[in-house]
């Protein structure tokens, strides 16, 4: 997968969710996601957001399903 393929899964991802993908331009050096109250609930590369937005989906399909 290259960058640029990461990248978009990550933005497509984190709208799914709810969340903005926002660039850190000064150090530490990386990404944002940001919610709809402009809370920072996750931050760092993007490999890691990509984990974060997998285990958010994760939480959330495994709470329906014990609905």
């Amino acid at each position: 997968m290259t960058f640029e393929d990461l990248r978009q899964q990550v933005i497509t991802n984190a709208e799914r969710s709810g969340y903005a993908v926002r660039r850190r331009n000064r150090a530490p050096y990386g990404f944002e996601l940001i919610n709809e109250h402009g809370d920072i609930p996750a931050s760092g590369t993007l490999a890691e957001l990509d984990s974060y937005l997998a285990a958010q989906q994760a939480k959330t399909g495994s709470d329906r399903q014990t609905r």
